[in-house]
């Protein structure tokens, strides 16, 4: 009888004792702390700003949106990180240093100069921005809507300001997990998040900022982000010459955005139709069950996406060192630890939903209330029963494939997925059939799905490997 109980045993034991998979858990506990506080310092200020006890409701809604808004900017900001951090693991995996170093220069050249672009954009358009996603009727005649929509300028006017002080930070992240290195990212983070909370609490609770406060936090920690990165990019070699920084070499900024621009289209895609699903919702209730919703989906998905940065930059390693039967092993291996990762995540935090749900909800008007927990009960239960078993292979394994330089598969499916599945699905049973939230989260489980028939199917097949960055 006890027997399979053993086998179970010694098979977890040799599991996790493969020398394979010894290089995917180094590298996963310092992302995965990384991203946990990546994760905080996004919910940080709707969790200060719910405590707020005029308009609560309103602003933790504000913050969601422009987080939303955020995501769009992020799609294109992040081109220039995940291009570097391909590129580089491919050199450092074939023992190129000189032409990672160059790669380096030129990805914080070409991120700054994109992020003051964004940051031009945003300033002078995102009013403009804000009406195409929730629609000129709502936001002019809904009075929930333009409460929400007053603050949300109010935040997004101070966070863009931030672009390019966050983008230095994010590529010189994408860089040093590239060569490797996935404890001084996660220590830089630490130091980020402690920072935009005492920023934040002074702002909003000391000198009653409001949201304005929860805006200039982020500048004041991005600012400091973005000094320590520039010291450690010094330290690790990559910066040699300040004055290189201003030298464009067109063929280290050809190889970042050839993978950057496949990606940016993806992302910019996928936030894009994902972002103008809000149009369906029913009104402020459901606005707010999704923005309460999202940040524990940010918390409940921080393993997944730690594993999706582990999985690009150690492929991208395995690959530029000719590695291809090792990765594929790997890769796998990935996949099965992130689904275990993500069903123990839910498990761990099924007891704690509801005190976390209280801690958004506190200082909602008690009429809207149990409506509002009613939808962000059943979002999280509709999340445990999709997301361990299909966000792993349409996120984490697509990661991969990009590490191997095969992003153009995963950009035409990932747009494809996007519009046929997830909008389609969220027009029709969000609009149509009236079911709000609940019908365009059901659109977000269905592309899931979709991706995931497709990139099993592109993994299994190998075509994936014949792909390379450099």
């Amino acid at each position: 009888m006890n027997f399979p109980v053993k086998s179970i045993k010694v098979k977890i034991h040799n599991f996790f004792a493969d020398s394979d998979n010894k290089l995917i858990f180094p590298m996963f506990f310092p992302i995965l702390i990384e991203q946990f506080i990546l994760v905080m310092m996004g919910t940080v200020h709707s969790l200060m700003l719910a405590r707020i006890k005029t308009d609560a409701e309103y602003i933790i809604s504000a913050v969601s949106l422009v987080e939303q808004i955020n995501q769009l900017a992020y799609a294109l900001l992040g081109s220039v990180s995940l291009g570097a951090t391909v590129i580089i693991s491919q050199y450092i995996g074939a023992g190129k240093f000189s032409s990672a170093k160059n790669t380096a220069e030129q990805a914080v050249l070409t991120g700054f100069i994109l992020a003051l672009a964004i940051t031009f954009i945003f300033i002078f358009w995102g009013k403009e921005i804000f009406i195409i996603f929730l629609g000129k009727d709502k936001v002019e005649e809904n009075p929930g809507i333009v409460i929400i929509f007053e603050y949300s300028m109010k935040y997004m006017r101070l966070n863009v300001i931030s672009y390019p002080l966050l983008n230095i930070s994010n590529i010189a992240a994408g860089i040093i997990r590239g060569a490797g290195d996935v404890k001084s990212p996660m220590r830089i983070s630490i130091v980020i998040g402690i920072i935009n909370v005492i920023a934040a609490g002074i702002c909003i609770y000391i000198l009653n900022l409001n949201i304005i406060g929860a805006g200039i936090a982020s500048i004041v920690s991005r600012f400091f982000g973005a000094i320590i990165s520039v010291i450690l990019l010094v330290k690790k070699g990559f910066i040699t010459k300040f004055e290189n920084l201003i030298k464009p070499k067109l063929l280290y900024i050809k190889k970042i955005m050839i993978i950057g621009i496949f990606q940016s289209i993806e992302n910019l895609i996928f936030q894009f139709g994902r972002t103008i699903t809000y149009r369906y919702f029913n009104g402020n209730n459901h606005i707010a069950a999704n923005s309460i919703a999202n940040n524990i989906f940010s918390i409940i998905s921080a393993p997944g996406n730690s594993m999706s940065i582990v999985s690009m930059a150690l492929i991208g390693r395995l690959t530029g060192a000719g590695e291809k039967k090792q990765s594929y092993k790997i890769l796998r291996n990935i996949i099965f630890i992130s689904m275990i990762l993500l069903l123990l995540t839910h498990i761990i935090l099924l007891p704690f939903f509801p005190f976390l749900v209280s801690f958004y909800t506190g200082n909602f008007d008690t009429e809207n209330l149990k409506a509002i927990n009613g939808l962000i009960y059943k979002l999280i239960f509709l999340n445990f029963i999709f997301m361990p078993i299909f966000w792993p292979a349409s996120f984490v394994l697509f990661a991969g494939m990009k590490g191997a330089g095969d992003v153009r598969f995963t950009t035409v499916i990932s747009i494809i997925s996007m519009w046929f599945v997830r909008v389609l699905l969220a027009y029709i049973l969000g609009n149509l059939l009236k079911m709000g939230v609940v019908g365009v989260w059901f659109g977000m489980f269905f592309d899931w799905i979709f991706r995931t028939v497709f990139a099993v199917v592109r993994f299994k097949n190998k075509k994936w490997q014949e792909k390379s960055a450099i």
